[in-house]
């Protein structure tokens, strides 16, 4: 009798926890995060870091199973022959998203293939030039998609960019769109994007507006360190299926003011980014 009674008191403890669920509980995160800190530039002379290091760190992850990484660097000019082969070489095992930027005084923009160009009605855009810091041809030809970083203010997030009359997605929403599988994208100026059955909300300007807690806890935020990764000292699995964002969180990143305090730029990307992701669930 005893154990009967036990039973059903555990029981409806577990009932009563399930019920304090809410019922619109937000997805676990697609994304992982990868950065170059402190300890990778001691390690390897300082930021950048060879594009090499990077080629092997994609290898890594891809080696692991995740479903794309998002290199959050520039790569419009070229470095060394040798590392920028390895880095495209890299970009063949997964799906790679490079990021673009608007920059009107770029004299020589490099071109970007017309897959990477998106269908948009005519309509307000946030952010749109006739050149910009585009990547060189050898890693746009391998990559799997290009994002533009341009933004107007920390807690906004254009949905797409205009270049020299043709429309690109935001590396937010392209980075979103990979964890999704690439579903068709449809936005609508000023009102809405969707991307297959799911959809967020734009301003005026076709903006995804970032919630108000959005950078709060940013001391908090937890990644792999790049040299670990490098030297295999830690553990990928987790990783597997994944989008994969490598970015730079050494001294030489500059910050952006937020309702939190001022953010390392790519950390402001990355909270930014798992943001807009709750918002379009």
């Amino acid at each position: 009798m005893m154990m009967l009674i036990t039973t059903r008191i555990l029981r409806n403890i577990v009932v009563m926890l399930l019920l304090a669920v809410p019922l619109t509980v937000t997805a676990q995160s697609p994304f992982a995060l990868v950065m170059i800190d402190e300890a990778s530039e001691a390690k390897y002379g300082g930021f950048p870091v060879d594009r090499a290091l990077t080629a092997q760190v994609i290898d890594k992850l891809a080696a692991a199973g995740v479903r794309g990484v998002v290199l959050k660097f520039f790569y419009d000019a070229p470095s060394n022959t040798a590392s920028d082969v390895a880095l495209a070489s890299a970009m063949s095992k997964t799906k790679v998203i490079l990021q673009a930027r608007i920059d009107d005084s770029e004299a020589k923009p490099n071109r970007l293939p017309d897959r990477f160009a998106i269908t948009v009605p005519v309509g307000p855009v946030a952010v749109s030039g006739v050149s910009g810091w585009l990547p060189l041809p050898i890693l746009s030809n391998r990559a799997h998609n290009v994002g533009f970083v341009d933004i107007t203010s920390a807690d906004r997030v254009p949905a797409f960019e205009r270049l020299a009359e043709r429309s690109y997605p935001s590396l937010t929403v392209a980075a979103i769109s990979l964890a999704l599988g690439d579903p068709v994208l449809n936005i609508v100026p000023g009102k809405q994007l969707r991307l297959g059955g799911k959809s967020i909300s734009l301003d005026a300007q076709s903006q995804i507006t970032l919630s108000a807690s959005t950078f709060r806890g940013a001391d908090n935020t937890a990644y792999f360190s790049f040299a670990d990764v490098v030297e295999g000292k830690t553990s990928l699995s987790a990783l597997h299926g994944k989008v994969v964002v490598i970015g730079y969180h050494g001294n030489q990143m500059p910050t952006v003011r937020t309702n939190a305090g001022a953010i390392k730029l790519h950390q402001a990307f990355w909270l930014g980014l798992n943001d807009a992701w709750k918002q379009i669930q």
